[in-house]
């Protein structure tokens, strides 16, 4: 299951390569008609149970904005985990982030790509996993992935990098437990100092995760 949907309301974005980074939802086309059985087959285990490709029949009119916004509570109610819609084929303008922000998401960022990212700040999220970890015995780096996997659920051949916890932990589909959830370390005073550098780059790369949208967080207690 996704934390983040996209919503595509152009012509020219390519959808069978976005099915592979986050669900989508868009716009109605005949190219799209005639491929979307096709991309369904090729993505339905990827995010599962939650649908992989949903096309919007609703007639677009003259104001595409209110069109986006109109399918947003649809599509949550499609997507229960979904905190952030990323946005493709259309402008950022005040009418979207007043539409957005009255449905409780904030702007985070825009793309040459072009998209926009909007997601829900944790603190508007009801009923987020606390994970604990207990740091005191910790020695070492590997110490500490080793509490983290465990808490999460992840499989024996992840990676012990930065690119891969961004690929578990952002993109998603790998780890038996998926964010939204708020991390808590306990114990931190006692973990040797090789340990509590690495917990600080952990801690730093979480931080720059959720500023960028993904719903994580993680709070160190001595």
């Amino acid at each position: 299951m996704g934390w983040q949907v996209a919503l595509v309301a152009d012509e020219e974005t390519n959808v069978a390569t976005l099915l592979g980074w986050l669900p989508v939802w868009a716009r109605s086309t005949p190219q799209l008609r005639a491929s979307a059985n096709e991309l369904r087959k090729s993505w339905e285990s990827c995010w599962s149970p939650e649908p992989e490709l949903t096309l919007i029949n609703t007639p677009v009119g003259d104001n595409v904005v209110e069109w986006f916004l109109d399918e947003i509570p649809t599509i949550e109610l499609h997507h229960p985990r979904m905190t952030a819609v990323r946005i493709f084929g259309l402008g950022d303008s005040p009418a979207l982030r007043e539409g957005l922000s009255a449905l409780g998401y904030r702007f985070i960022c825009a793309s040459d790509y072009p998209w926009l990212l909007f997601s829900r700040p944790m603190s508007a999220l009801e009923n987020v996993p606390v994970l604990e970890l207990d740091a005191v015995n910790w020695r070492s780096r590997d110490d500490v992935y080793d509490a983290f996997f465990k808490a999460v659920g992840a499989p024996e051949w992840h990676g012990r990098c930065f690119d891969a916890l961004n690929d578990s932990i952002t993109t998603g589909g790998i780890n038996k437990i998926e964010v939204p959830y708020r991390i808590v370390v306990r114990g931190a005073r006692g973990a040797d100092s090789e340990a509590a550098d690495f917990l600080k780059e952990l801690a730093d790369l979480l931080g720059d995760f959720g500023a960028k949208g993904c719903p994580v967080e993680m709070r160190v207690e001595q």
